[in-house]
């Protein structure tokens, strides 16, 4: 279902915006009925509620605050995520933070605040990122060393502003407006982090250097990115031993995360 639905709460089921990216759906009963999506213990195809139907594919609108206004955004569904600790809710998600935000994106930006990443901070949603990516099936790459960065569009000073500073920054290539809804930002990764960039999209975490490692975490701070990035790069001995205790192999010599895969290329159906 590709047509936009308004939020409304129906037969007691309950959505509420995240951020920028992510609405929570909450039901009242555990009385749904869930589509699970292949090869996928984390995410769901549909769920079905009285006669509520909540699809991959389909979109949403609502009203979220914002510093300067209060705006009308829309959501397209592409992951609808299943929250373990609360079985009665699901996340409605455009994207989750994939391997290029969190291990390239700090060769670009010094801090997330910087690189206009969505986060939520006194009361308020801040930034715009919904992704960075490595690769684009409909965009070319003017230098084998650029990244998308994919913004949410919004007719807001504060946007504006970012917009300003994404240009002022180095690295910056060109910006391409997707139907009044995104942007698209292209970078270029510095010369100093290029052997390390090839590095980490080869899935060799570990290798790259100690500066970049540090950037990488200092750019994260305490959010839990910063956990995950720092546990990766340095070979977390807890997460080894649980790796080892749950796959029943030896870890010896295997990085702690996969290559970079799927979720690091933007198609037009993300879109």
């Amino acid at each position: 279902m590709n047509n936009t639905k308004n939020i409304l709460e129906s037969n007691g089921v309950k959505f509420t915006p995240v951020n920028f990216g992510e609405l929570k759906v909450t039901f009242p009963t555990l009385n749904y009925e869930i589509k699970k999506q292949k090869q996928s213990n984390r995410f769901v195809e549909e769920i079905k509620y009285g006669d509520e139907i909540i699809r991959v594919g389909d979109n949403y609108n609502c009203v979220i605050p914002t510093g300067d206004s209060q705006l009308v955004i829309d959501y397209k569904v592409n992951r609808i995520g299943i929250n373990p600790k609360d079985n009665t809710s699901f996340s409605l998600l455009e994207s989750i933070l994939n391997n290029t935000t969190i291990f390239i994106l700090p060769f670009i930006f010094k801090n997330r605040q910087s690189s206009s990443i969505i986060e939520f901070r006194n009361e308020q949603y801040i930034g715009y990122l919904m992704n960075a990516y490595v690769e684009s099936t409909f965009l070319e790459k003017k230098d084998p060393y650029s990244v998308f960065l994919l913004m949410k569009y919004t007719k807001s000073e504060r946007y504006k502003k970012q917009e300003a500073l994404f240009k002022e920054n180095e690295c910056f290539v060109r910006n391409i407006d997707i139907d009044f809804k995104y942007v698209i930002y292209e970078f270029i990764i510095p010369d100093k982090y290029k052997r390390d960039f090839d590095l980490l999209l080869n899935g060799k975490y570990s290798e790259i250097r100690d500066s970049s490692k540090k950037r990488i975490t200092d750019f994260h701070g305490d959010a839990i990115e910063g956990t995950i990035a720092h546990n990766i790069l340095t070979r977390n001995q807890q997460l080894i031993e649980y790796y080892e205790k749950e796959l029943d192999v030896s870890m010896k010599g295997i990085e702690l995360a996969s290559k970079f895969g799927e979720l690091e290329v933007l198609t037009k159906n993300m879109l």
